[in-house]
């Protein structure tokens, strides 16, 4: 809170750099923004339903995370003074990088991808906003076909989910691999060559999300590369 001693403290460190140089005056600057922007995102939730009805898990990272996203596209929907044509939320699932007990983390890991997305389609779905909102995921790297001990190494090619009433879901977009250790599709220490690249991907969600096809290739400079720009799974 803005008279908390926290603050206090906070507002004096700011200031030992306060006119020191450029850099620090902006990154400064760039700090005290981005607290008075916190506090004007709690004000805003302090006055939204906790949606705690659609099943979110509060002891859950994800589930939370997804939570107070689903309430600021509810609030951006409700609050005459947000409105924002576009809005960009970016949520993490740590745990993939998994090099033993694979298995295991894999269960607690699907069980609370599983929960915390369907209590967020749920949500959005009651608010009469699953049109409006695309949920995808994203990834550094994939894994390897082959085992290493009881987990795996980094690997390349993977697989992504896509969600959202404008999507064209129930169906794989792109030809399954063959997974066998000798497959066509695996190249070195086992790892998986992509059939679709990164920026295909992107430009189809980008087209959904208003990116005009002039703007493409300044977005996604690397997509001339390949032929086809649009996997077809979202709706016009």
């Amino acid at each position: 809170s803005p008279g908390s001693e926290e603050r206090k403290a906070f507002n004096q460190l700011l200031g030992l750099s306060e006119h020191k140089d450029v850099f620090s005056d902006i990154h400064g600057q760039a700090q005290k923004n981005a607290v008075h922007l916190g506090e004007a995102v709690n004000d805003i939730l302090h006055d939204l339903p906790s949606l705690s009805e659609f099943g979110f898990d509060t002891n859950d990272k994800l589930s939370s995370s997804l939570r107070i996203t689903a309430q600021m596209i509810i609030a951006n929907q409700q609050l005459s003074d947000l409105q924002l044509p576009r809005m960009t939320f970016y949520v993490t699932q740590g745990g993939y990088d998994t090099h033993n007990d694979q298995l295991q983390a894999h269960d607690k890991l699907y069980s609370s991808l599983n929960n915390s997305l369907s209590a967020f389609i749920a949500a959005l779905e009651h608010h009469g906003l699953s049109n409006s909102v695309t949920t995808f995921t994203a990834s550094d790297f994939g894994r390897t076909i082959s085992a290493n001990d009881d987990g795996t190494d980094h690997g390349w090619g993977g697989h992504h989910l896509v969600l959202g009433g404008a999507v064209k879901g129930g169906d794989i977009y792109g030809i399954m691999p063959d997974l066998a250790l000798d497959g066509p599709n695996i190249v070195k220490k086992s790892r998986l060559l992509p059939e679709i690249a990164t920026e295909q991907y992107a430009a189809t969600l980008c087209r959904w999300f208003g990116v005009a096809e002039a703007h493409m290739p300044i977005v996604l400079p690397m997509l001339v590369n390949f032929p086809e720009t649009d996997l077809g799974f979202m709706q016009g």
